[in-house]
């Protein structure tokens, strides 16, 4: 990979670990001081919503690991060519 493209890959794995961070923390609240929540009415379907983010973290971190040791350089450059060329895909209005 070149070295901007391990700086992307670097910066979705820490987005993704932030994420998952950041759930579990707001989880952890949710199961220990439910009481403490009061803009939140029903604590159970607000867990339910972080453990999904949880998982959904960890499933993408899952999808980078496979990637970070199944994409070599030649696969990487042929699957994003255009991002890689430095094309802006969603320009900015």
């Amino acid at each position: 990979m070149s070295d901007q493209a391990i700086m992307i890959f670097d910066s979705l794995q820490k987005h993704f670990a932030a994420r998952e961070s950041r759930a579990m923390a707001e989880l952890f609240l949710y199961l220990n001081a439910p009481a403490g929540i009061g803009e939140h009415s029903d604590v159970v379907a607000e867990a339910i919503k972080k453990v999904e983010e949880v998982a959904a973290a960890k499933d993408s971190l899952a999808v980078l690991d496979t990637l970070k040791g199944s994409v070599t350089p030649a696969e990487f450059n042929h699957a994003f060519p255009r991002v890689l060329q430095g094309e802006v895909l969603c320009p900015r209005t």
